[in-house]
C-alpha cells in the first residue's frame, strides 16, 4: 500500500507542476490576444479577428 501512495504522490506532483509550468506562459499568451482584439495596436481583419478569437477561446479553456 505504500508504494502506491508514493506512486499516487508522485504524478500528483507531477500534474501540480506540469500545470503550473504551463499557466505562466500561457497567461501572458492570453494577455497579448486580448490586447490585439481590443485593436489597441491597430485594427484586424476579419480573418484575424476570427483565428484570434479561436486562439483566445482554446486559451481560456486551457486555463480553466
Amino acid at each position: 500500500m505504500t508504494r502506491l501512495r508514493l506512486v499516487d504522490e508522485l504524478k500528483t506532483n507531477l500534474v501540480s507542476t506540469v500545470s503550473h509550468e504551463l499557466k505562466t506562459p500561457l497567461t501572458s499568451v492570453r494577455m497579448a490576444l486580448h490586447l490585439l482584439l481590443e485593436e489597441s495596436i491597430g485594427e484586424l481583419n476579419s480573418k484575424q479577428s476570427e483565428l484570434l478569437l479561436a486562439a483566445r477561446d482554446d486559451s481560456e479553456r486551457l486555463l480553466g
